[in-house]
């Protein structure tokens, strides 16, 4: 290492520091030319190359198709699916999900979410009366009892398991196709690929 005049000492290979306003100066310039740089740039397309592909491979191979969303249809309502898929920003796991609940439904070239509000409705109401006639049954048998056993409390316990259970199993039969369906459906229910 040398020394310079003031008594700074320099490492050989890198250029001469200057002043604090000098180093601002080369930091100003530096942004200003990222900036435009970030300006004059294109914005990235959400929809990349591989999922073209993997889109073009799914209408063209039955398999792939089979092997991607968990069932088989014609290439016509392939390629309606794959248009609503990206037309209404549906997932591939939420197609999955549609289709086996039986809310996903196909013809001749056109795709229809099925899933009503009336089975919404209803499904709901199933699972506030489940939870009432679980208080209802757990109520007397808590009100009677003034110290619970460990058989009693693991009765209670393995009672409301199941109660979530079965509530949770009816919202993704009834309630969760209607909030997929409402969520994706802004004006029409059909799609086809003509």
């Amino acid at each position: 290492m040398k020394r310079d005049e003031d008594g700074t000492s320099q490492h050989p290979e890198l250029p001469p520091m200057g002043s604090a306003e000098s180093r601002r100066r080369e930091a100003h310039l530096f942004d200003e030319e990222i900036t435009a740089l970030l300006h004059e740039a294109e914005p990235v397309n959400p929809y990349s190359a591989l999922a073209a592909a993997w889109d073009q491979r799914a209408v063209e191979d039955e398999r792939f198709f089979s092997w991607r969303f968990g069932f088989d249809w014609p290439r016509r309502d392939r390629i309606a699916l794959i248009e609503l898929k990206h037309k209404r920003d549906v997932t591939d796991r939420e197609i999955r999900f549609l289709k086996r609940t039986g809310n996903l439904k196909r013809k001749n070239g056109t795709v229809a979410l099925t899933a009503t509000r009336g089975s919404a409705i209803y499904g709901r109401c199933l699972i506030v009366g489940i939870f009432v006639e679980y208080v209802l049954m757990v109520l007397p048998g808590m009100l009677t009892v003034h110290h619970l056993s460990a058989l009693q409390a693991a009765k209670f316990c393995t009672a409301a398991a199941y109660v979530i259970a079965m509530a949770w199993s009816v919202n993704l039969g009834f309630v969760k196709p209607w909030t997929i369906q409402r969520r994706v459906l802004s004006d029409g229910v059909r799609y086809s690929n003509m």
